[in-house]
């Protein structure tokens, strides 16, 4: 039986992640390094850097010795790893930069010692607050909530002031949606899987300040899928999606599904080369200007696609056949600084969602079972640009961890001769 609200549910979490470049320089400047026990430092974990900007000169700050010459010198390093010069800012925006990456060092240490799952580590989001790593990325309070996409004939552009909340209760066709009820009863599911070590993963990418990660997600699926069907794996063009789906709000946000949509009505996907990624959505004449000057790749148009009943065996089982499209709350700091170990936090609020990812295996070590997912935050955030999320941790009622249950679909692709 059709699980309406779940279905209504993957119409109002519109996916709106607007997300900046991401890096973890692993090895670069390892969480536990240089703790420090200086008054200062002391200052630092405690008070906030713009209260202590306020009662301490920003030359004094950013001197060598403050709070200590360990100190002062891991964040040297950083900042040479990142390219961080802040040479056209005035000194007190470099002070307020140095102090907020102390303060979310002295965070980092705390952590990993408390004796986590998961571990914590800089990377280029070090020298912002939470609150303005949750702004950048439109998280937390800065998402612009869930959005009532356009339809897919009007064809016609909506501003954002334009656009609706849509409730729970929205109306959908029915033909739109393909449950899943009874359809892995008789699949054999493996204990494991890893599509990665299988080649049906392509390279992780990085979306910079382009808010399209429902792009990369979708893409990574159909990129799975043909290379599963095929045996070749190709990169695919995220930037003809963010071009050429009217339905989608392009660095604004969108929807796994409604990607998958697109690609039923479309002659297909044209490869990452011949329609690179810009970073941004080419407004005017974009898909008439760029598409027709690429060819679509062979068995990358989708038939339909498959929703998943928000259970996880229903998810290792989806897995099993091919990389998953799924949505994550990553706001915290535990999503802004993850370096490896397995993340658990149960699902709040499915209105939460704010981030697109791909589910690419799962699988069991020391700490426990978990979701191996492939994020769009480049190659050096967390593990390599993966995250492994909890599995079997009791959050199953709640969406899961980071609510990786709540809106999970696979496309499947069309049979061509």
């Amino acid at each position: 039986m059709r699980n309406w609200m779940n279905i209504a549910g993957r119409l109002a979490l519109w996916t709106a992640c607007l997300l900046a470049p991401s890096a973890d320089a692993k090895g670069a400047t390892g969480a536990g390094e240089a703790s420090g026990s200086s008054p200062n430092n002391m200052l630092i974990a405690t008070i906030s850097p713009s209260e202590l900007l306020r009662s301490t000169p920003a030359a004094s700050i950013l001197e060598s010795t403050y709070p200590t010459e360990e100190l002062h010198r891991l964040f040297d390093d950083w900042r040479e790893t990142f390219g961080r010069s802040y040479e056209s800012d005035p000194p007190h925006e470099a002070a307020l930069r140095k102090l907020t990456f102390l303060k979310n060092h002295a965070f980092i240490e705390e952590h990993n010692q408390a004796g986590h799952d998961w571990k914590l580590g800089h990377n280029e989001f070090s020298d912002l607050s939470q609150e303005e790593f949750m702004e950048r990325m439109k998280l937390g309070k800065h998402s612009p909530g869930v959005f009532k996409p356009r339809g897919r004939s009007d064809g016609r552009l909506v501003s954002a002031g334009a656009r609706s909340l849509r409730s729970l209760a929205a109306d959908v066709e029915e033909d739109e949606f393909e449950g899943n009820a009874g359809e892995y009863d008789d699949l054999e599911v493996p204990d494991e899987k890893n599509w990665v070590e299988e080649g049906a993963v392509s390279s992780v990418k990085n979306q910079w300040f382009c808010g399209a990660c429902w792009a990369f997600s979708a893409v990574g699926a159909i990129e799975g899928a043909r290379a599963i069907k095929t045996g070749n794996l190709t990169d695919l063009s995220m930037q003809q999606l963010l071009d050429c789906d009217d339905t989608d709000m392009g660095c604004g946000g969108g929807l796994m599904n409604w990607a998958f949509q697109y690609d039923e009505d479309s002659v297909g996907l044209c490869s990452l080369n011949d329609y690179p990624y810009a970073y941004h959505r080419h407004w005017f004449w974009g898909c008439s200007r760029y598409a027709p000057y690429c060819t679509p790749i062979p068995d990358t148009r989708v038939s339909k696609y498959v929703n998943i009943t928000e259970t996880e065996e229903d998810l290792k089982a989806a897995i099993a056949i091919q990389p998953v499209s799924v949505a994550v709350m990553a706001d915290g700091v535990s999503w802004q600084f993850y370096r490896d170990g397995i993340y658990s936090s149960p699902c709040e609020d499915p209105k939460t969602i704010n981030h697109g990812v791909l589910a690419v295996g799962y699988g069991s070590d020391e700490n426990g079972d978990y979701w191996l997912v492939k994020n769009s935050w480049g190659g050096y955030w967390g593990q390599g640009g993966y995250i492994k999320l909890g599995r079997n941790v009791g959050s199953e009622s709640v969406g899961g961890s980071s609510c990786i249950l709540t809106l999970a679909s696979r496309p499947i692709l069309k049979d061509e001769e």
